[in-house]
């Protein structure tokens, strides 16, 4: 099965949002966070000074560090999840408002201190204007869900969208 042809319409906004998502993890995120152990196994030393470089050439506030990829990457995962279900006991869950319930979800873990991270009244916010965005502004009107499957570009697309959230990770 192929994407739905709206959801190809909006493959390059995606892949612009979680483009610009990986590269604040890669030069401005901790060195502990997942995405750059792994590149860390595979480019030189000398990487860590051209990152070094980028963040004095171009600083970023908190803000756009911490808070923005999250929006970015919440709004990704509701374009790519439009009219995606998951069976269960014979109906189907709407995916569409996963991506906003998880990262509010992963907000409530950090304010008890359940997971690393600092609570963000921020990450909040943009998580659910670029969610409630994604999801009304690039809105289907058609009442079809596709189910979940791995045959499926449109669930595969989906859980890559969600392994970026993981490759943030910080293992301190």
């Amino acid at each position: 099965m192929t994407l739905p042809t709206k959801s190809k319409k909006y493959i390059g906004l995606v892949l612009i949002c979680l483009a610009s998502c990986a590269l604040v993890y890669i030069f401005y995120r901790p060195e502990a966070s997942l995405i750059n152990i792994f590149l860390n196994l595979f480019m030189p030393d000398s990487f860590l000074v051209f990152k070094e470089s980028v963040r004095n050439l171009i600083p970023l506030n908190e803000t756009i560090i911490y808070s923005l990829p999250g929006g970015l990457w919440v709004f990704s995962a509701t374009i790519v999840s439009r009219n995606l279900g998951l069976k269960v006991a014979e109906r189907f869950i709407n995916l569409e408002w996963l991506p906003m319930t998880f990262a509010l979800w992963l907000e409530a873990l950090q304010y008890f201190s359940l997971i690393k991270g600092r609570f963000d009244m921020v990450d909040i916010l943009l998580v659910l204007v670029c969610g409630l965005g994604a999801k009304f502004l690039f809105a289907r009107h058609e009442n079809r869900i596709t189910s979940f499957s791995w045959q499926s570009q449109q669930s595969v697309a989906f859980a890559l969208v969600f392994l970026c959230v993981f490759m943030a990770h910080v293992f301190e």
